[in-house]
């Protein structure tokens, strides 16, 4: 996640990215809120102060001014075992989901979770994020594999780069290779395991 958010500075853009354990905190707390309900505005502030505070730290980051500068905001989710990308597109003002697989689950998880953004971000810093409805953006599907994990990293590389020869390898790779090649840019990268072993 923090790699490929360098990544986009070096393509002329800035990508955010959220923590996963913020999205699971949030949503294992709505769950015992209620997870369809809905949260009255005047209750989040107490609902918020129920957040770890690694958790709060991080949601405080969401302003509007970043909003505004960031090409695309992502949260990473991983839900009954399954990953994929929630992604904000600034141009378009939108949130999709990046799914390699078709889950009615996620597609609920995704909504309830952006109602939850426009109304935490008004409390924590005053901006008012309009919850559309999540759109399913049509991506290349996983398949009868347990590959979801590698498919969202890829995703984000995709959204790192935002070229269009990144998207047309993203398209036609085989799984192993990516998994070979995410593996390596993990471990090289200036804060890698390999870089820090042998310098």
């Amino acid at each position: 996640m923090r790699i490929m958010q360098k990544q986009s500075f070096q393509h002329g853009f800035e990508i955010y990215c959220m923590d996963t354990m913020v999205q699971k905190e949030v949503l294992t707390k709505l769950e015992q809120h209620g997870k369809r309900s809905m949260i009255h505005r005047d209750d989040y502030g107490v609902f918020l102060s129920l957040m770890t505070s690694f958790t709060m730290g991080r949601l405080q980051e969401l302003t509007g001014e970043l909003f505004r500068r960031c090409r695309y905001i992502i949260f990473p989710m991983n839900d009954r075992w399954h990953w994929f990308l929630l992604v904000y597109k600034r141009d378009e003002r939108i949130f999709k989901l990046w799914n390699s697989m078709h889950d009615p689950f996620a597609v609920g998880t995704a909504k309830v979770y952006t109602k939850f953004l426009a109304g935490s971000m008004r409390p924590l810093s005053g901006f008012d994020l309009v919850s559309e409805p999540v759109l399913r953006e049509p991506c290349r599907q996983q398949g009868a594999t347990l590959d979801c994990g590698v498919y969202a990293c890829m995703w984000l590389e995709c959204l790192a780069r935002d070229t269009d020869e990144i998207w047309s390898y993203a398209q036609d790779v085989k799984m192993d290779t990516y998994r070979a090649r995410l593996a390596a840019t993990i471990l090289f990268d200036e804060n890698g395991l390999l870089k820090n072993k042998f310098e």
